[in-house]
């Protein structure tokens, strides 16, 4: 057995222990004294060689190029539960008034019928003079021109009818006999002028012949009146 030769110095036990440092686990301290700061790239890396655990928390996703592709749609959740009722609105405002004062808008026409039927009397007359009157619901802006079209006549321009589907000209007021039981149409009046009407309507004016022993007395038609 040999025999050292030489004494221990203070270089050679600092000599052994740097030795052994390196030699029991300090080779990844060597190497972080040795590489300098950023020094490794993507070049340096080979791929696959960082994985995810040996990313920090916060690092993935904070860019685009970090993020992983989408992955597929996940399925439909279940429907939820309906929700409460909503709270009940309160009174809506009150609507204009339902009455049309007019006037009547151009083209636009109304419709209407008329009804007279008289009592001779006991004992009877010998004749009976009656009126219906006929109110438009919406007024005309202007006078219409008024036309008694007698049972059985032809239809015209002004009143092209028909007497159960009554129809009038602009400008014109058409009244239509339907029946007619002892009685003649005498005038149209407007209970101001004569044979004329006004923009709220007019009166038919029946006289009822031969009253004497006549129990039937009656005028019943219809009117349409278009506004000018």
């Amino acid at each position: 057995m040999m025999r050292l030769r030489h004494k221990l110095t203070y270089a050679n036990v600092v000599a052994s222990l740097a030795l052994v440092l390196a030699l029991a686990g300090g080779t990844a301290y060597a190497a972080t004294q040795m590489l300098p700061k950023n020094s490794i790239g993507t070049k340096q890396l080979k791929n696959g060689a960082v994985t995810k655990a040996k990313i920090a928390p916060g690092v993935l996703g904070t860019t685009a190029a970090a993020s992983g592709p989408a992955g597929a749609t996940g399925p439909a959740g279940a429907t939820g539960v309906p929700g409460a009722d909503g709270t009940p609105g309160g009174p809506g405002t009150p609507g204009a008034s339902g009455t049309i004062v007019g006037p009547l808008p151009s083209g636009q026409s109304e419709q209407g019928q008329f009804l007279v039927h008289a009592d001779p009397g006991t004992p009877p007359v010998s004749e009976l003079t009656e009126f219906s009157a006929i109110d438009f619901p919406i007024p005309l802006a202007a006078d219409p021109i008024p036309v008694y079209v007698k049972g059985g006549e032809a239809p015209t321009a002004d009143c092209p009818g028909p007497a159960d589907e009554p129809t009038a000209a602009p400008g014109h007021l058409c009244v239509y006999e339907l029946a007619s039981i002892n009685s003649t149409f005498i005038r149209f009046s407007n209970l101001i002028d004569e044979a004329k009407a006004s923009r709220f309507g007019t009166t038919v004016v029946f006289d009822f012949e031969n009253a004497i022993g006549s129990q039937d007395l009656l005028a019943a038609g219809t009117w349409a009146v278009t506004a000018p």
